[in-house]
């Protein structure tokens, strides 16, 4: 544990916003004051205040927290109580900036950190919006995944479940980007390196995109292939770790579980191979993926079960670091 004492975690999970300690007794954990019990499911930090953390529920909207999470407070649009939070994210480009997807699909906007917010209408006026739907009851779509044009500040784009990608350039007229793609959107992401340069992980496979989602291409990860955190090494934009389960959630209760394993590309998602470890294939499924924002070869897996997964390495050999209680949706590198 040499290096790692001290290190925290905020996580996302079921019952809640837990905080996360490496100790000498591997893990200590808190639950933070203000932090609704709840169903978590995703996390966002402010890019230039980092004390300034956001968390998202699929039944108790947005909380923020402005000390490094361990207090938090509601901040949810008075236009979105009732809905599940399904995605956050915090803009690269100003401070207090951050959009929150919802079930609907619904996109919100705030640009004072959580004070206020502003709803971004025209997703549903996409060709097709209409045919869109998620398996589970009340089978309505939700935008799973935001991301920002590392170049093109005015770019904007959405991953829907299950939608497939939207691209706005004025946050006013969208266009769908499917030619190719499964719709099931998990993760979307830019290469942080090349404009046009795209990533998406669905319920179906990997694929890439190398002309702004014009055109996908499918990538094998072997034969898991319901993927879905996605993480790019931040000092070597060829190196991307994704995770793949054997099946999608409905056969993780079964004996096996999930089977999840990670998955390795040196070549910027062009092509996979499994990642080592005595730990694989995990009856949780990994849904998140963090590298250490102080050691870049450092990186950190968190699943379904509770582990937190450790690799040391960039991602090729993994090891179970800790566990905590409840399952894991989401995680920051405090």
């Amino acid at each position: 544990m040499g290096g790692l004492i001290g290190k925290r975690f905020c996580l996302a999970t079921k019952t809640g916003i837990v905080l996360a300690t490496v100790s000498e007794k591997l893990f200590e954990t808190t639950q933070p004051v203000g932090a609704a019990a709840g169903n978590a499911w995703c996390l966002a930090r402010d890019r230039f205040e980092c004390a300034i953390l956001y968390a998202g529920y699929l039944d108790h909207g947005i909380i923020r927290s402005l000390d490094g999470g361990n207090t938090w407070e509601n901040c949810t649009p008075n236009e979105a109580k009732g809905e599940q939070i399904w995605s956050l994210a915090a803009s690269p480009w100003k401070t207090q900036t951050v959009y929150a997807g919802t079930s609907g699909p619904r996109l919100f906007k705030t640009r004072d950190a959580g004070q206020s917010w502003e709803e971004i209408g025209g997703i549903r006026d996409v060709p097709g919006a209409e045919h869109w739907s998620f398996p589970e009851s009340p089978h309505i779509a939700h935008i799973r995944s935001i991301a920002f044009d590392p170049e093109a500040k005015e770019v904007l784009y959405l991953g829907v479940e299950e939608g497939g990608v939207l691209r706005t350039r004025d946050e006013k007229n969208w266009q769908a980007l499917n030619e190719g793609l499964y719709e099931d959107i998990h993760t979307l992401l830019p290469s942080p390196q090349e404009s046009g340069r795209l990533y998406v992980t669905t319920g179906a496979g990997f694929y890439l995109s190398e002309n702004g989602g014009l055109s996908w291409q499918f990538v094998e990860t072997g034969d898991r292939s319901y993927v879905v955190p996605l993480a790019v090494h931040p000092g070597k934009p060829e190196v991307m770790l994704t995770s793949g389960a054997a099946s999608p959630p409905p056969g993780w209760a079964g004996r096996r579980g999930a089977s999840a394993v990670v998955f390795k590309s040196t070549e910027r998602g062009r092509s996979w191979e499994a990642a080592k470890g005595d730990i694989f294939p995990l009856r949780g499924m990994i849904m998140a993926l963090a590298f250490d924002p102080s050691d870049p070869d450092r990186v950190y897996g968190g699943s379904t079960h509770g582990e937190i997964l450790i690799s040391q390495d960039g991602g090729s050999d993994w090891e179970v670091l800790g566990a905590t209680e409840e399952g894991i949706r989401s995680m920051l590198v405090l």
